[in-house]
């Protein structure tokens, strides 16, 4: 079986830029490949769009059809959303924000060290990550 790895937004966003550090890329790589399964949170495509909106560019709109496009046809990235338990193991996290909590529940409920950069997520050591 392949790995399993949960992203968060900010790893998303710079995968698609072509930004991310090379230990998150190689991972990116590797599912690519088929080596590697990557865990995407339903609350990272709305971050997601909602950074393409807040950029105020004129091409937000294209940019953001072309990611749900691409996610659609996507074999190594599987979009999930929390169930009623997930969101009894959210409320007893300590991540402070909200979203933050949603993406460390996903990455918890699959056992899968989540691709961050998020200091308050590294900070609180409720899952393993990786960055750089």
């Amino acid at each position: 079986m392949a790995d399993r790895y949960a992203i968060d937004t900010v790893a998303f966003i710079y995968y698609l830029a072509g930004l991310l550090p090379e230990k998150a890329e190689k991972i990116f790589q590797s599912a690519e490949k088929g080596d590697a399964k990557l865990i995407l949170s339903s609350i990272s495509i709305g971050e997601a769009i909602y950074v393409f909106k807040k950029q105020k560019k004129s091409r937000a709109g294209e940019e953001i059809s072309k990611m749900l496009e691409n996610l659609g046809k996507c074999a190594y990235i599987e979009i999930k959303d929390l169930e009623l338990q997930d969101w009894k193991n959210l409320a007893a996290s300590t991540v402070p924000e909200l979203h933050d909590r949603m993406v460390v529940a996903i990455a918890k409920k699959y056992k899968a060290p989540l691709i961050t950069n998020d200091s308050e997520i590294i900070k609180s050591g409720e899952i393993k990550t990786v960055w750089d």
